[in-house]
């Protein structure tokens, strides 16, 4: 089966179940099957937001209670993993397991996670095991900062737990099966997967709706010497998210060949992000390296130049990319959970309707798209203290 016919053939579903999650399926005859389940967070401007966001999806795994004593050795006979995750937008547990063993494990991780009970004394214990700072931030975390005002990440946690009311009350609030998003995905009994399902119900969706940030420019400190670029799209349409996925490729394949030809070593990432409303077309890229070559300027050459450009090849060729990266999405449960747990999958991209709109967009169409003007964008330069 060769990756197009996989996306023509798959079968998505997406539906919200009474009083209950969203559930989205992506079944697939391969030998793996994930679960992966995002809960959203309500946009909260307060300081110690994102700490306490962070601290509560370690929480909600660790100090449960739920998941029994021999959990540990069951992934391990199930050829299972699992994983938490979270930002300012959400919390993020997934589970990836053979698919003789993924049923069972998928009841149990569900019914730990929406039965999640804190207690004072249990999470008093789990000092010293919740991380209460990070390092390093994603794209993802950097774009959702964007939203919040905050061009860098604030942890005023000063290397201590938050107090356990502040992560209790968080918990009861956002985990809860109507304001979760559950995709499953691979090879999985269908019915099983309602059942368990079905037991869990109440709570409402958390909706956060963004605006593309104010265009701007602005200097920051930072850990890296790097460039964040962003532009924002509302109300995006499928024509125009197939456009930005191939554009994405384009531009990856043309700064690369700047960086080659100058000698230059950085590690780039382009990216699209979806958001509730809102899809971004965001750069993150390192303002310069030994070769002392400055890449924003070179951003809004090769802009300018793939809006008038001809070359049907390096086009072809870029919505090949697309279509084999969704493709594997489709057929990896691994690769879709990575892929949505970083904002780079979404999972409408992996429907046969959008294959159709990635088939017919051609290269006079994403130049027909609503244009990447510099006077739209929003640009921080992030640079490590001493460098100011």
């Amino acid at each position: 089966m060769n990756v197009l016919s996989a996306l023509l053939l798959l079968a998505s579903a997406s539906e919200q179940l009474p009083d209950g999650p969203r559930l989205v399926l992506v079944p697939s005859n391969v030998g793996a099957a994930a679960v992966h389940i995002r809960f959203a967070v309500p946009d909260d401007a307060e300081e110690e937001a994102t700490g306490r966001i962070f601290q509560a999806s370690q929480a909600v795994t660790l100090a449960n209670g739920a998941l029994p004593r021999t959990w540990a050795t069951d992934l391990f006979a199930g050829s299972a993993q699992m994983r938490t995750g979270s930002s300012r937008e959400d919390l993020r547990f997934s589970l990836t397991a053979a698919p003789e063993s993924f049923d069972a494990l998928f009841a149990t991780f569900v019914t730990a996670i929406f039965k999640s009970k804190l207690s004072a004394e249990r999470f008093k214990k789990l000092e010293g095991h919740i991380p209460t700072q990070r390092t390093s931030m994603t794209s993802s975390g950097l774009l959702i900062n964007a939203f919040a005002g905050r061009p860098l990440p604030a942890f005023p946690l000063k290397n201590r737990l938050l107090e356990f009311e502040s992560v209790a009350g968080f918990v009861k609030r956002v985990v809860r099966p109507g304001n979760a998003t559950i995709i499953v995905t691979g090879r999985f009994d269908e019915k099983a997967v309602r059942a368990v399902l079905a037991a869990f119900t109440g709570g409402a969706p958390i909706v956060n709706v963004h605006r593309p940030p104010k265009p701007s420019e602005g200097l920051f400190t930072g850990a890296d010497d790097l460039y964040v670029v962003i532009y924002g799209f509302e109300q995006p349409t499928p024509e125009l998210e197939a456009s930005l996925l191939i554009l994405q490729e384009l531009l990856s394949a043309s700064l690369l060949e700047v960086l080659r030809s100058a000698g230059a070593t950085y590690s780039i990432d382009i990216v699209i992000h979806r958001l509730e409303g809102l899809t971004c077309l965001m750069w993150v890229v390192p303002s310069r390296d030994n070769s002392k070559l400055d890449l924003l300027p070179y951003i809004d050459r090769i802009l300018e130049g793939l809006m008038k450009t001809d070359e049907r090849e390096a086009f072809a060729l870029a919505k090949g990319q697309v279509q084999k990266r969704l493709a594997r999405a489709a057929l990896s449960p691994d690769a879709l959970v990575e892929g949505v747990d970083e904002g780079a999958i979404n999972v409408e991209w992996l429907t046969p309707e959008f294959a159709r709109v990635i088939r017919e967009t051609t290269l006079p169409a994403i130049q027909r798209a609503p244009p990447l003007h510099r006077e739209d964008r929003t640009v921080w330069r992030l640079v490590p203290k001493e460098g100011r």
